[in-house]
């Protein structure tokens, strides 16, 4: 039945991240919307959208290695970015500029790899060499 409906929680604490989980809809921490503007909020919250379409194409289940849940994140990427198209909002820029941001309020350099969401530096090098704010038909692989 897609993605309506889904049930939004918004917490009052000071992590900074959110999640989508398939029994709790997307969860958006108060960290998070303390430090970011309402348009990374809202390509954030397409990022996690992006796991609800995943979860409801049966892609998050069976998950057996951080390569693997890597690879959904970034196509999690590609879709707030395919979603993003309709809004006008510049999904690169976005998607650095966030990604970015988050490394430096976490103090992570920018090119430290993590087993489960790749780096700063590597997501925005990905995102840029898809190109994928041309609002074309998008490749959502990565």
């Amino acid at each position: 039945a897609g993605c309506s409906g889904i049930k939004i929680t918004l917490l009052n604490d000071d992590r900074i991240n959110a999640s989508y989980d398939h029994y709790r809809g997307i969860i958006i921490y108060g960290g998070l919307r303390k430090n970011f503007n309402k348009e990374e909020l809202a390509f954030i919250f397409l990022h996690e959208i992006g796991h609800c379409i995943q979860d409801k194409l049966g892609l998050l289940d069976n998950i057996r290695s951080s390569d693997e849940i890597k690879s959904l994140e970034f196509q999690a990427d590609a879709f707030a970015m395919r979603l993003s198209c309709g809004l006008g909002i510049d999904a690169i820029r976005l998607e650095r500029q966030i990604h970015y941001k988050f490394a430096d309020l976490i103090h992570r350099p920018y090119d430290l790899e993590t087993p489960t969401h790749g780096s700063a530096k590597s997501r925005a090098a990905w995102a840029t060499q898809r190109s994928m704010n041309s609002c074309r038909p998008a490749i959502l692989s990565p």
